[in-house]
Protein backbone atom coordinates (compact mmCIF):
# COMPACT_ATOMS: atom_id res chain seq x y z
CA UNK A 1 0.00 0.00 0.00
CA UNK A 2 2.83 1.94 0.18
CA UNK A 3 3.50 4.65 -2.68
CA UNK A 4 7.29 3.60 -3.78
CA UNK A 5 6.97 0.29 -3.00
CA UNK A 6 4.38 0.00 -5.03
CA UNK A 7 5.86 1.44 -7.70
CA UNK A 8 8.66 -1.16 -7.32
CA UNK A 9 6.19 -4.14 -7.99
CA UNK A 10 4.97 -2.30 -10.59
CA UNK A 11 8.44 -2.10 -12.21
CA UNK A 12 10.02 -4.82 -11.14
CA UNK A 13 10.15 -6.48 -14.62
CA UNK A 14 12.53 -3.52 -15.81
CA UNK A 15 15.48 -4.82 -14.57
CA UNK A 16 15.05 -8.41 -15.97
CA UNK A 17 15.35 -11.35 -14.27
CA UNK A 18 16.68 -11.18 -10.31
CA UNK A 19 19.41 -12.56 -9.27
CA UNK A 20 20.46 -11.23 -5.77
CA UNK A 21 17.95 -8.76 -3.60
CA UNK A 22 18.78 -7.27 -0.06
CA UNK A 23 16.35 -5.90 2.63
CA UNK A 24 16.79 -4.95 5.54
CA UNK A 25 15.33 -3.06 8.78
CA UNK A 26 17.04 -1.35 11.77
CA UNK A 27 15.65 0.79 14.67
CA UNK A 28 16.69 1.09 17.96
CA UNK A 29 13.60 0.37 20.15
CA UNK A 30 15.84 1.32 23.35
CA UNK A 31 15.19 -1.08 26.75
CA UNK A 32 11.83 -0.66 27.66
CA UNK A 33 10.50 -3.55 25.47
CA UNK A 34 7.48 -4.03 27.66
CA UNK A 35 5.76 -6.96 26.11
CA UNK A 36 7.59 -8.01 23.10
CA UNK A 37 10.63 -8.91 25.06
CA UNK A 38 8.29 -12.00 26.78
CA UNK A 39 8.48 -14.54 23.82
CA UNK A 40 5.26 -16.07 25.61
CA UNK A 41 3.29 -12.96 24.53
CA UNK A 42 4.96 -11.79 21.65
CA UNK A 43 5.66 -14.65 19.84
CA UNK A 44 8.60 -13.99 18.41
CA UNK A 45 11.60 -10.92 18.76
CA UNK A 46 12.86 -8.36 16.27
CA UNK A 47 12.64 -11.02 13.45
CA UNK A 48 9.00 -11.17 13.74
CA UNK A 49 8.25 -7.53 14.59
CA UNK A 50 10.46 -5.65 12.34
CA UNK A 51 11.94 -8.32 9.86
CA UNK A 52 7.79 -9.16 8.70
CA UNK A 53 7.72 -5.96 6.73
CA UNK A 54 11.09 -6.65 4.50
CA UNK A 55 10.34 -10.46 4.76
CA UNK A 56 6.73 -9.67 2.73
CA UNK A 57 8.23 -7.23 0.67
CA UNK A 58 11.02 -10.18 -0.79
CA UNK A 59 7.99 -12.69 -0.66
CA UNK A 60 5.65 -10.02 -2.98
CA UNK A 61 8.58 -9.40 -5.22
CA UNK A 62 10.24 -12.74 -5.60
CA UNK A 63 7.45 -15.05 -4.49
CA UNK A 64 8.16 -17.94 -2.27
CA UNK A 65 11.75 -19.27 -1.59
CA UNK A 66 12.71 -22.45 -1.81
CA UNK A 67 15.52 -22.43 1.81
CA UNK A 68 16.25 -20.06 4.29
CA UNK A 69 18.91 -20.46 6.67
CA UNK A 70 19.11 -17.82 9.76
CA UNK A 71 20.27 -16.74 12.88
CA UNK A 72 18.90 -14.71 15.93
CA UNK A 73 20.37 -13.72 18.94
CA UNK A 74 20.06 -11.59 21.58
CA UNK A 75 23.02 -8.68 22.22
CA UNK A 76 21.45 -7.56 24.81
CA UNK A 77 23.75 -4.39 25.04
CA UNK A 78 22.91 -1.61 28.00
CA UNK A 79 21.09 1.50 27.19
CA UNK A 80 23.98 3.55 28.43
CA UNK A 81 27.35 3.32 31.08
CA UNK A 82 24.71 4.05 34.23
CA UNK A 83 21.72 1.64 33.18
CA UNK A 84 22.00 -2.51 33.49
CA UNK A 85 21.24 -4.60 30.60
CA UNK A 86 17.89 -4.67 29.52
CA UNK A 87 16.09 -8.55 30.64
CA UNK A 88 14.17 -10.18 27.83
CA UNK A 89 14.21 -13.79 26.06
CA UNK A 90 13.54 -12.57 22.44
CA UNK A 91 15.81 -11.97 19.81
CA UNK A 92 17.14 -8.37 19.08
CA UNK A 93 19.17 -8.93 16.15
CA UNK A 94 18.64 -11.76 13.13
CA UNK A 95 20.08 -12.69 9.66
CA UNK A 96 18.53 -14.98 7.15
CA UNK A 97 19.68 -16.07 3.57
CA UNK A 98 16.65 -17.17 1.13
CA UNK A 99 17.09 -19.03 -1.72
CA UNK A 100 14.63 -18.95 -4.46
CA UNK A 101 13.42 -21.49 -7.65
CA UNK A 102 15.39 -19.47 -10.51
CA UNK A 103 18.64 -18.93 -8.08
CA UNK A 104 18.19 -15.42 -6.89
CA UNK A 105 19.58 -15.30 -3.39
CA UNK A 106 18.54 -13.00 -0.96
CA UNK A 107 19.74 -11.38 2.23
CA UNK A 108 17.30 -10.22 5.68
CA UNK A 109 18.93 -8.53 8.40
CA UNK A 110 16.95 -6.57 11.16
CA UNK A 111 17.88 -5.36 14.90
CA UNK A 112 16.41 -3.13 16.95
CA UNK A 113 19.21 -2.29 18.63
CA UNK A 114 20.64 0.10 16.52
CA UNK A 115 19.28 2.93 14.75
CA UNK A 116 19.27 5.37 12.85
CA UNK A 117 15.76 3.92 11.30
CA UNK A 118 16.22 2.59 8.40
CA UNK A 119 14.28 0.34 6.00
CA UNK A 120 15.26 -0.56 2.57
CA UNK A 121 15.01 -3.14 -0.23
CA UNK A 122 17.38 -3.58 -3.21
CA UNK A 123 16.68 -5.99 -6.09
CA UNK A 124 20.01 -6.83 -8.55
CA UNK A 125 18.37 -8.49 -11.90
CA UNK A 126 20.53 -8.89 -15.55
CA UNK A 127 18.88 -5.48 -16.85
CA UNK A 128 20.13 -3.30 -13.59
CA UNK A 129 18.66 -2.54 -10.25
CA UNK A 130 16.37 -1.49 -8.10
CA UNK A 131 16.92 0.45 -4.59
CA UNK A 132 13.37 1.23 -2.75
CA UNK A 133 12.41 2.87 0.91
CA UNK A 134 9.29 4.58 2.09
CA UNK A 135 10.36 7.50 0.35
CA UNK A 136 11.71 6.55 -2.81
CA UNK A 137 12.11 4.28 -5.69
CA UNK A 138 15.22 4.66 -7.98
CA UNK A 139 15.60 2.46 -11.03
CA UNK A 140 18.94 1.76 -12.15
CA UNK A 141 20.92 0.77 -15.87
CA UNK A 142 23.82 -2.25 -14.70
CA UNK A 143 26.28 0.63 -14.67
CA UNK A 144 24.24 1.92 -11.89
CA UNK A 145 23.23 5.22 -13.84
CA UNK A 146 19.65 6.39 -12.90
CA UNK A 147 16.90 5.93 -15.14
CA UNK A 148 14.09 6.46 -13.13
CA UNK A 149 13.03 8.14 -9.92
CA UNK A 150 10.18 8.29 -7.80
CA UNK A 151 10.08 10.46 -4.72
CA UNK A 152 7.20 9.60 -2.04
CA UNK A 153 4.84 12.15 -2.17
CA UNK A 154 2.01 10.81 0.41
CA UNK A 155 1.79 11.79 4.25
CA UNK A 156 3.15 9.38 6.79
CA UNK A 157 0.41 7.58 7.49
CA UNK A 158 -1.73 7.06 3.90
CA UNK A 159 -0.20 3.47 3.76
CA UNK A 160 -1.99 2.50 6.92
CA UNK A 161 -4.86 4.49 5.51
CA UNK A 162 -5.48 2.35 2.55
CA UNK A 163 -4.40 -0.94 4.11
CA UNK A 164 -7.34 -0.49 6.55
CA UNK A 165 -9.63 0.93 4.11
CA UNK A 166 -9.02 -2.05 1.76
CA UNK A 167 -9.80 -4.48 5.33
CA UNK A 168 -13.14 -3.03 5.74
CA UNK A 169 -13.81 -2.84 1.77
CA UNK A 170 -12.84 -6.94 1.84
CA UNK A 171 -14.90 -7.47 4.97
CA UNK A 172 -18.09 -5.52 3.33
CA UNK A 173 -17.91 -6.26 0.04
CA UNK A 174 -18.33 -9.62 -2.37
CA UNK A 175 -15.09 -9.58 -4.00
CA UNK A 176 -13.18 -12.84 -4.27
CA UNK A 177 -9.86 -10.83 -4.57
CA UNK A 178 -8.43 -8.62 -2.20
CA UNK A 179 -5.46 -6.05 -2.25
CA UNK A 180 -3.22 -8.30 0.16
CA UNK A 181 -5.45 -11.27 1.83
CA UNK A 182 -4.24 -13.14 5.36
CA UNK A 183 -3.89 -16.20 2.58
CA UNK A 184 -1.55 -14.36 0.81
CA UNK A 185 0.47 -13.63 4.77
CA UNK A 186 0.95 -16.67 5.25
CA UNK A 187 3.53 -17.09 2.85
CA UNK A 188 5.37 -14.58 4.68
CA UNK A 189 4.51 -16.54 7.90
CA UNK A 190 5.91 -19.69 6.57
CA UNK A 191 9.30 -18.17 5.64
CA UNK A 192 9.91 -16.20 9.21
CA UNK A 193 8.92 -20.23 11.11
CA UNK A 194 11.46 -21.38 8.58
CA UNK A 195 14.01 -19.11 9.69
CA UNK A 196 13.53 -19.25 13.63
CA UNK A 197 13.51 -22.78 13.01
CA UNK A 198 16.83 -22.71 11.05
CA UNK A 199 18.30 -20.88 13.80
CA UNK A 200 17.30 -24.24 16.19
CA UNK A 201 18.51 -27.18 13.92
CA UNK A 202 21.46 -25.10 12.50
CA UNK A 203 20.24 -26.20 8.89
CA UNK A 204 18.47 -24.53 5.70
CA UNK A 205 14.56 -24.95 6.18
CA UNK A 206 11.64 -24.87 3.67
CA UNK A 207 9.03 -22.73 3.86
CA UNK A 208 6.43 -25.11 1.51
CA UNK A 209 7.41 -27.65 3.72
CA UNK A 210 6.02 -26.30 6.86
CA UNK A 211 3.12 -24.69 4.86
CA UNK A 212 2.49 -29.08 3.84
CA UNK A 213 2.26 -29.65 7.76
CA UNK A 214 -0.83 -27.23 7.50
CA UNK A 215 -2.35 -28.98 4.18
CA UNK A 216 -1.79 -26.15 2.33
CA UNK A 217 0.31 -25.13 -0.71
CA UNK A 218 1.52 -22.42 -2.49
CA UNK A 219 -2.06 -22.25 -4.53
CA UNK A 220 -3.94 -22.14 -1.79
CA UNK A 221 -2.83 -19.32 0.09
CA UNK A 222 -2.84 -17.38 -3.25
CA UNK A 223 -6.27 -18.19 -4.20
CA UNK A 224 -7.45 -14.71 -3.19
CA UNK A 225 -4.80 -12.53 -4.88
Amino acid sequence: FDECYYRAWKMRRRIGEPFLARAHYLFNWGPNLGWRGDKESAGGGALLELGYHPLDLLVWMLGLPEEVYGFSARVNTPHNDYQPQAVYDTDDTAAAILRFQNGCMASLVTTRRSGPVSEALCLHGRGGSMEVSADSCLVRDPDGNVIDRTESSSPPLEASVKQLEAFVQAIRGKSPTYPCSGWENLLTMAVMEAIYLSDRTGQPESPARLLETHNLKLEDCMKCT
